[in-house]
């Protein structure tokens, strides 16, 4: 778990996977999400080093705690 560096306030009563990438500012690790989400957006994916889970029915400020996936990880 790490501090979202970025806010997400489009709640849906589904879980959203967002794609992300780690970023470190100020000594600390951040997670950020890229700015545009849609499933046609390839680079997207180039850009990500992994994805963020968001739960249903859920807003997040920046700050909050989130749970990141490395896609390094996931093999």
């Amino acid at each position: 778990w790490l501090p979202a560096n970025f806010e997400w306030n489009k709640t849906s009563f589904r879980r959203e996977f967002a794609r992300a990438k780690l970023t470190n500012q100020a000594q600390k690790t951040w997670v950020e999400i890229h700015p545009n989400q849609s499933s046609g957006v390839l680079s997207s994916v180039v850009w990500a080093d992994g994805f963020v889970v968001i739960p249903e029915d859920t807003a997040i400020k920046k700050g909050d705690l989130v749970a990141y996936y490395s896609f390094a990880d996931l093999n």
